[in-house]
């Protein structure tokens, strides 16, 4: 989905042979939401304009055929790998600091944030010295409200926003701070060289074969191969 480097960059910037064509005002590229299950989801050119639409509608098909023939270049452009490797891969690294991301439940492209997955599997692989931030779960904040910092507690975080996602509890854990509402609020950034994205399961999966898919039309690449013609460059509007 990346449209400021690799293969994506590309087709963005091939956009304005389209809009050359006589008739053709815009031209866009959508690569659709993934983790939206509906029958109209998918890959897609856009082009608007007036008048005789056949030279158009043929350039775009033209180029979208283009696109599916190297489709297998749409790869991440950042380090990734199943979380069990990252985990091990971070854990030897030898690189401080490093960022492990949880790519599945990533708020910011719709996920919950109550995901307990990869910090249950941090949990049991025994890996210290991880700092891991932002978890969403209001009742363990609550709970953990009313004690005191030093305090210690059995809590279960997750599953509070999805019933899907997965709970971790940890036992003799320690309060370390409570943050209340401030008037002045105050943040970090912190740069670092090296980072991995761990392909979690997950309402933003990554990794879309491991998204259980009910409303898309089959069949549907990743998932299956698409080998029809008329699957692969369906158009709408005149041509």
């Amino acid at each position: 989905m990346m449209t400021e480097s690799g293969f994506g960059k590309e087709i963005m910037d091939r956009l304005p042979e389209l809009e050359k064509i006589p008739g053709v005002w815009c031209a866009s590229y959508f690569t659709g939401m993934p983790w939206v299950d509906c029958p109209q989801g998918g890959s897609t050119l856009v082009i608007s304009g007036s008048g005789d639409k056949k030279a158009g509608v043929q350039a775009a098909k033209k180029m979208g055929k283009e696109i599916w023939d190297r489709r297998k270049s749409f790869v991440f452009q950042g380090t990734a790998m199943s979380p069990e490797e990252a985990l091990v891969f971070l854990d030897k690294c030898g690189t401080y600091p490093a960022v492990l991301s949880d790519s599945a439940d990533n708020v910011t492209a719709g996920a919950s944030g109550d995901n307990g997955y990869l910090l249950k599997l941090i949990q049991e692989k025994g890996i210290k010295g991880i700092l891991y931030a932002g978890f969403i779960d209001k009742p363990a904040v609550e709970q953990m409200a009313k004690m005191g910092p030093g305090e210690r507690c059995t809590i279960t975080l997750g599953k509070t926003v999805d019933p899907k996602s997965v709970p971790v509890t940890f036992e003799n854990a320690s309060v370390k701070e409570i943050f209340n509402k401030e008037k002045t609020p105050v943040a970090a950034v912190l740069k670092t060289n090296f980072h991995i994205m761990a392909l979690t399961p997950g309402n933003c999966a990554q990794d879309l074969t491991l998204l259980d898919y009910k409303k898309i039309r089959r069949p549907m690449e990743p998932l299956e191969p698409v080998t029809d013609e008329t699957r692969i460059l369906e158009t709408y509007g005149d041509e």
